[in-house]
């Protein structure tokens, strides 16, 4: 079975002060309740790690937890939280009761993916090569997309990858459809999704051909 392992690093976290570093593991918690993941574990405050059992979710995940941490209020406007996440797809040969404990292919991909000095802040690895190539050009792309999200973007992107429509959001937030629909334009929401579509059509594609 092929499982995609997260593994993630805080951006910048050591600049962070007291006030934002417990808001940061708030927000953590906060995030995996919200996308009901019970399988993610926090370490020392500022790196994380989670499996997911449905590999072709994986990317959207990522994109959920940056647009998550994005869209935070800080202590400061110079602040803004954000993590490098490492996409590790492949078996797992120890499945334990808790992640620290479990091993195999998809822990090594991940984690020796985001030990690797890179200025992306998405990166993925699987165990085939051409599908490494392609993914490297949709994080590049992805990665200019979210890397120029405001606050108030990519508190939308979130809303709407939460499955909200456009006027749910609105009233939500407590904006107008029509700035709900502008912001989704200005963070090329539609790009995104296109993306997030491709990358789960091909992942089960290639689960199936290999199962």
């Amino acid at each position: 079975m092929i499982y995609a392992v997260l593994t993630a690093d805080i951006v910048n976290s050591t600049l962070l002060n007291t006030e934002d570093r417990l808001l940061l593991l708030q927000k953590l918690n906060a995030l995996f309740v919200e996308m009901n993941e019970t399988n993610f574990k926090i370490y020392r405050g500022d790196t994380f790690q989670g499996v997911n059992e449905k590999p072709w979710l994986a990317l959207e995940q990522c994109v959920k937890i940056r647009a998550y941490l994005l869209k935070t209020t800080t202590s400061s406007s110079k602040v803004k939280f954000d993590a490098r996440i490492a996409i590790g797809l492949g078996t797992i040969s120890l499945k334990a009761a808790t992640i620290e404990e479990s091993d195999g292919e998809a822990f090594h991909n991940s984690g020796q993916l985001l030990d690797q000095k890179s200025t992306q802040y998405l990166l993925f690895k699987s165990p085939w090569n051409e599908l490494n190539r392609e993914m490297q050009v949709h994080c590049t792309m992805l990665d200019l997309i979210i890397n120029n999200w405001t606050k108030a973007q990519a508190e939308v992107i979130w809303e709407r990858l939460q499955g909200l429509n456009q006027m749910a959001i609105a009233q939500k937030i407590g904006i107008s459809q029509a700035s709900v629909n502008n912001r989704l334009k200005l963070a090329h929401f539609d790009a995104l999704q296109i993306v997030l579509n491709h990358y789960s059509s091909v992942i089960k594609s290639k689960i199936e051909t290999h199962a």
